[in-house]
């Protein structure tokens, strides 16, 4: 199950910080580190292609696939769409739409 990330979510939660000081600790197994490495380099992919700047990296998100960051857009733009709905009828109109282009 895939969840959609946007960047001011990622601002405003905080979660990157918390995810990287998540791997420094001793008894987290090696396996989960490196899931957690690359969500957060995923994370970085995604604020990177809104503008945000980050720290040089080496990126790990290209073993996904080039569609990963393309999903990640649409979800955002999804996102903000939905965010500026103000009824459910504008949001089911909405929904129904997006539904019916894929």
């Amino acid at each position: 199950m895939e969840s959609p990330m946007n960047v001011p979510l990622l601002q405003a939660s905080g979660i990157g910080k918390m995810v990287k000081e998540a791997m420094r600790f001793k008894y987290v197994p090696d396996e989960t580190a490196a899931q957690l490495k690359l969500i957060l380099n995923l994370w970085k992919e995604l604020a990177a292609s809104y503008g945000v700047e980050l720290q040089s990296q080496k990126s790990e998100a290209a073993t996904l696939g080039g569609d990963w960051i393309q999903r990640a857009k649409q979800d955002q733009e999804d996102l903000e769409q939905v965010e500026r709905c103000q009824s459910w009828r504008e949001l089911f109109a909405y929904l129904k739409q997006r539904e019916e282009d894929r």
